[in-house]
């Protein structure tokens, strides 16, 4: 029998990669605002060159999530208006 796709990558492994993809096909928006949230409260672990910082603020886990899923590491995205809102997923 093949192993099953949750038996292979961890559970923020499958989160990232559906971010990924609603990325590429014209999600961005959304995307990063679903990874910021993620950030924002622990559910996908903060990336190791991010984990010095401390007091970020919304606007900083939009941006961080911006660079994460542009692939570029600085800022593609323009900066975000108003607060980082969502439902932590499980």
């Amino acid at each position: 029998a093949q192993p099953k796709a949750k038996d292979m990558y961890t559970k923020g492994m499958l989160a990232m990669r559906t971010l990924q993809n609603a990325y590429e096909s014209g999600n961005q928006e959304g995307a990063i605002q679903q990874l910021a949230v993620w950030l924002k409260t622990g559910e996908i672990e903060m990336p190791d060159q991010y984990a010095g910082y401390k007091d970020l603020t919304d606007a900083d886990y939009y941006r961080f999530a911006a660079q994460i899923l542009s692939g570029t590491g600085s800022e593609a995205i323009a900066a975000p208006t108003g607060e980082v809102t969502g439902i932590r997923a499980k």
